[in-house]
């Protein structure tokens, strides 16, 4: 009987040590800062899509504490004596999107953070023109188009789906070589699914 029990939790805390970010992912490293809090970061193998983009982020982490500063994308290593703390801005030359959804984000030179601890980020070439009207969802019967949080670089609202032929007041409207309707509080569509 304990033979298999000690299975059962070798294979359980095996599991527990790949959990990173509610994903199954091998971990790379894990710093620890002068208050002993650890950070683990998630190691992919492959090699990122990397894209240049021009945005400002907000570090989003632990009031008081800051992220640490990394040399390369996934497989580096910590920076020593830098970190960033929260609520600093900064800006974002490239981001690395990784197979496994992890993205990083370059600051500069070697210098890379884990998108994880960052707020969404805000387009710096691009400005909001200001619209009231309203649209139509033309997309495909029976289905609908993702609500992002941020043109572009944003993240998909979970759950929030705009079915095919709804209707919806549009405020702004931002382009982004790709143009985006602000449907207001945060929640942005691509013009290309609406008429």
């Amino acid at each position: 009987m304990f033979k298999g029990l000690s299975k059962i939790v070798s294979a359980v805390v095996a599991m527990l040590s790949l959990l990173v970010a509610g994903s199954l992912a091998p971990v790379s490293a894990a710093a620890v800062n002068s208050d002993s809090f650890t950070s683990a970061v998630v190691k992919d193998q492959s090699n990122p899509k990397v894209t240049p983009i021009n945005v400002s982020i907000a570090i989003n982490y632990i009031p008081g504490y800051g992220v640490a500063v990394w040399s390369a994308p996934g497989n580096g290593h910590v920076l020593p004596g830098k970190s960033l703390l929260t609520g600093t801005t900064w800006k974002v030359y490239q981001v690395a999107t990784f197979t496994n959804g992890y993205a990083w984000y370059n600051l500069g030179g070697q210098q890379w953070i884990s998108a994880q601890y960052a707020g969404d980020p805000v387009l710096s070439h691009n400005t909001e023109m200001a619209l009231n009207t309203v649209k139509t969802v033309n997309y495909v019967p029976g289905y609908g188009i993702a609500v992002w949080t941020y043109p572009e670089y944003g993240k998909i609202m979970p759950g929030k789906i705009l079915k095919h032929g709804t209707r919806w007041r549009v405020y702004g409207e931002m382009n982004t070589g790709r143009l985006w309707y602000d449907l207001g509080g945060q929640q942005w569509i691509q013009a290309q699914y609406t008429k």
